[in-house]
């Protein structure tokens, strides 16, 4: 028989590994917030996965045999301080792409209703959005204790009737304003970034809480339809994410919607319900949660929603609520509050650093949604796969045909994908990025797919002619190596390819306001390929193994450049 396994807390702080003979009644006191409110707590390790961490813990984790022992314990001490995060930068980085984030969002939480009220509005503020932006919070909020009714509403013109769903709660809000007024020395703690419902953000397409909770009937007292739904009311327990979608079919803005509900249900995970003490969300809750947009559109990105809770759950429309009381219904983070927005709309941001936890996470979950396996970390190839993006309506490559015969002479053991991805699946379109080495496409909402390619492969953006936006940091964030090449107008084009002058007086534009909506991109057939070629050998020179990649092989009259083969003597 295995005896049981003993548990040692590891501490966040500086105090480093503590004893477990000393400390192990403790564990469940250790929690502590720190300067931001930011509640941390001990990680709980046992033996048996000693051997997967750094040497300096699993020298310091005791045995069955240590604790029977009389030697005396020992405590690993914190790291000399240069390892210590030192910069506003590198703070910030947590702050804005890391754990911090979640972190944040999950302890800066406030009720908007007044104690007496029968409902409960819990809202959530997660770190705002940088320049150029400026936003300092983006609010996320849970409705307790409301009501759903379905009202008839009646078409004018054939008479029809279809039920309306109405969702209704007794809650008498709270005036932020007003107290911090009567109580100036809360007005840069608890009540800091907190914003009455009429001041919070609005987002693209009247998305965010705001607009929702104004869809909503919150009136003081019970005015609906005497059905008495509140806090504690045993009605359906299921927990709802209300998404409110933008009315667009944009790949971007559409996963941006995506994996801000998915960080939404995280941080209830691990948020802390002040009225139980336990998280708001358990694994349970997790499995049983729904999905619910209030409209009735079919998109073609709706799939992608099932990552959010990752159950499998069908996705449905508010309208298939039933009537009555509602526990739990989530008012999601827009799309638009997402952090990653700065990327790839302000050329000037620089993020403080290019930290990919939330890639991982959104990677998996996608992946084992789609029932993907992406490629092993060491996976390379000597003749790297390229694929490019061959747009059909708008940002067309001119005399694309030409350039890609040109890549395949260049490369003629590559794998050469041209893909219209409008004509795949989803899942297609993901299994193709996953095997591809060197993605080369027009800037475009499509690069989103970017997040699906494998670490330190590469990619080359081609952008509109005069045009200052990139997804370099956005590529970064995967590890992705980044190319870009220019595109020329016509006139330039014209005249370095059949020597045809511009008409007189004609200069070049310095601004490109119809890049979105330009039919055609000319690229300087040089510039494109060079930038192509350097993609390649990034790829290439992974492969080194201290061999150049071709040898020089004589013979009695000549010499010749023998490219050298994998596994080639």
């Amino acid at each position: 028989m295995q005896p049981p396994q003993e548990e040692i807390a590891i501490s966040t702080g500086k105090a480093g590994l503590q004893n477990d003979q000393d400390h192990s009644e403790d564990i469940s006191e250790t929690n502590h917030q720190n300067d931001d409110g930011v509640i941390e707590s001990p990680a709980i390790i046992t033996p048996s996965i000693a051997a997967d961490l750094p040497s300096i813990v699993s020298d310091a984790l005791p045995t069955t045999q240590a604790k029977t022992s009389t030697a005396p314990s020992r405590t690993v001490l914190p790291p000399p301080s240069e390892y210590e995060i030192e910069t506003e930068a590198e703070i910030e980085c947590q702050d804005m792409y890391g754990i911090n984030y979640l972190n944040y969002a999950a302890t800066h939480q406030i009720s908007y209703c007044e104690s007496e009220s029968n409902s409960g509005l819990q809202c959530f503020n997660a770190h705002g959005r940088p320049h150029p932006h400026n936003v300092p919070a983006d609010t996320f909020c849970v409705a307790q204790g409301v009501e759903i009714t379905q009202e008839p509403t009646h078409d004018l013109n054939t008479g029809a009737s279809t039920p309306h769903p109405n969702i209704g709660m007794q809650c008498r809000l709270r005036n932020f304003t007003t107290e911090r007024l009567k109580h100036p020395e809360k007005a840069e703690s608890e009540l800091k970034w907190v914003a009455n419902i009429d001041n919070l953000e609005t987002y693209f397409f009247d998305t965010g809480a705001k607009m929702q909770l104004y869809d909503m009937k919150i009136s003081p007292v019970e005015e609906l339809s005497g059905r008495q739904c509140t806090r504690d009311t045993h009605g359906n327990s299921t927990w709802i994410l209300l998404a409110r979608r933008e009315g667009n079919h944009n790949i971007w803005h559409k996963f941006m919607e995506t994996w801000q509900a998915m960080l939404t249900f995280d941080t209830m995970r691990m948020a802390i319900n002040p009225s139980s003490g336990e998280p708001y969300m358990t694994e349970e809750d997790v499995r049983n949660a729904l999905i619910v947009f209030d409209d009735d559109r079919e998109e073609p990105y709706d799939d992608w929603w099932h990552i959010v809770a990752n159950n499998g759950n069908p996705l449905l429309r508010k309208n298939d609520l039933a009537p009555g009381c509602y526990s739990n219904i989530v008012l999601p983070l827009a799309g638009s509050s997402s952090n990653f927005w700065p990327l790839i709309i302000s050329p000037g941001y620089q993020p403080p650093c290019h930290n990919p936890f939330f890639f991982r996470a959104v990677r998996s979950r996608m992946f084992s949604h789609l029932k993907l396996t992406p490629r092993s970390a060491t996976s390379t190839r000597q003749h790297p796969t390229m694929t490019f993006i061959d747009r059909r309506k708008k940002r067309i490559i001119y005399d694309s045909d030409h350039l890609l015969t040109k890549l395949r002479n260049m490369y003629p053991h590559s794998t050469l994908n041209v893909v219209d991805f409008s004509q795949l699946t989803l899942k297609a379109q993901v299994e193709l990025i996953l095997d591809t080495d060197i993605l080369i496409g027009t800037h475009g909402s499509a690069l989103l797919h970017l997040l699906w390619m494998h670490p330190d492969t590469a990619y080359v953006e081609i952008k509109p002619v005069s045009f200052p936006f990139h997804w370099r940091t956005f590529a970064a964030f995967n590890s992705i190596n980044y190319f870009d090449t220019m595109a020329v107008w016509p006139e330039v084009w014209n005249w370095t390819t059949h020597k045809i002058k511009p008409a007189p007086g004609w200069k070049p534009p310095t601004e490109n306001n119809d890049w979105q909506d330009g039919q055609y991109i000319y690229l300087d057939e040089t510039d494109f390929l060079r930038t192509v070629d350097a993609a390649v050998r990034s790829q290439k020179a992974k492969m080194s193994t201290g061999q150049p990649p071709k040898v020089l092989q004589c013979d009695d009259q000549t010499c010749e450049y023998v490219e050298v083969v994998a596994g080639q003597d």
